[in-house]
């Protein structure tokens, strides 16, 4: 591939993505995202939430396929994280996006 070609992949996400968890999601896994009305800018990428879709620069198919996945699991992990504060259960992190919930 020459030089001066972009490579640029894009898949789609879930329509019921709550796009301020994701931005939480993205910030754990190091991509120093903001939200900015309906896109979500981050590291070599971005989120439209209108569409759905990520568009990820510098990537093939493969490595974008790669990051959405690292991607969901951050998500999940928000999703917990914040239905444990939303109950006041106690959260107890025992592994890259793996938790363990108690409930007090």
């Amino acid at each position: 591939m020459p030089c001066y070609t972009v490579q640029e992949a894009k898949v789609k996400f879930s329509a019921t993505t709550d796009r301020n968890l994701l931005t939480e999601a993205l910030n754990a896994t190091g991509l120093k995202a903001t939200l900015a009305g309906d896109v979500i800018t981050f590291t070599n990428g971005r989120y439209d939430c209108r569409t759905h879709e990520f568009t990820f620069q510098g990537l093939n198919q493969k490595q974008a396929d790669e990051r959405v996945k690292e991607i969901k699991r951050a998500y999940s992990g928000q999703v917990v994280l914040g239905q444990a504060k939303r109950f006041g259960w106690q959260v107890k992190q025992t592994g890259q996006y793996a938790y363990e919930i108690m409930k007090r």
